[in-house]
């Protein structure tokens, strides 16, 4: 939005003097009739000379010069004035997204670094190590099973309906076995954190009993 020099101003017959169009639109609906005519009427449009003339704004002076009034004056400046503002407000809001975006790649690179830094713990790599190790003898032993049922499987395929319900028996057992391991790792897994938090706690207990407890029994004896 331009802003006229001081020497440029318009200036209305009370002293008042408008530099840009908020300050045009908040003079011009308290002027009087009387002194409104004198600016804008059939054969003249002072506001709209001053605006493309001094504030080089000729698509506005264009649209004041049909306005007569001064609410449609008024309503012309208005429309101006919040056209002019919109950019001002889009960048905002467009800043507004900008560090929104910042803030949730910073997130997102501060939960990689967590996530790297536990994996390279020396607790988490060794139980690591012990899931892996307790999967792959699951592994091991339900491939075990299945080789020794297949051992057993008739080189035929079954011919009569009670066959072939040994047959699928034989299949169901075999995927309990599977099962039975896979549930058999899982238990492992959570006797291996009973018995580390057993010993967090075990530890815990003697430091406090050897910084604490037996010093206030010194003291009494």
């Amino acid at each position: 939005m331009i802003d006229a020099s001081d020497d440029k101003r318009f200036v209305f017959h009370d002293g008042r003097s408008a530099k840009n169009i908020i300050e045009l639109k908040e003079i011009v609906l308290t002027l009087p009739d009387a002194e409104f005519s004198q600016f804008v009427n059939d054969s003249k449009n002072d506001f709209a000379n001053w605006t493309e003339y001094v504030l080089m704004d000729a698509a506005l002076a264009n649209q004041l010069r049909g306005a007569k009034s001064k609410y449609l004056i008024e309503e012309v400046l208005t429309r101006k004035i919040r056209d002019s503002l919109r950019p001002h407000d889009s960048m905002h809001e467009n800043m507004h997204h900008d560090t929104i975006r910042s803030q949730e790649k910073n997130m997102s690179q501060k939960h990689e670094v967590h996530v790297h830094v536990q994996q390279e713990h020396p607790v988490n790599k060794w139980y690591a190590f012990f899931v892996k190790k307790q999967r792959d003898e699951a592994k091991n032993t339900t491939e075990t099973n299945m080789n020794e049922k297949k051992e057993h499987v008739p080189s035929n395929l079954p011919n009569t309906a009670k066959d072939e319900t040994k047959y699928v028996s034989q299949e169901h057992s075999l995927q309990s076995a599977t099962q039975h391991s896979i549930d058999k790792s899982s238990t492992s897994e959570n006797i291996f954190w009973i018995i580390l938090y057993g010993l967090l706690i075990g530890i815990i207990i003697v430091i406090v009993l050897w910084k604490y407890v037996l010093p206030m029994i010194g003291v009494q004896t």
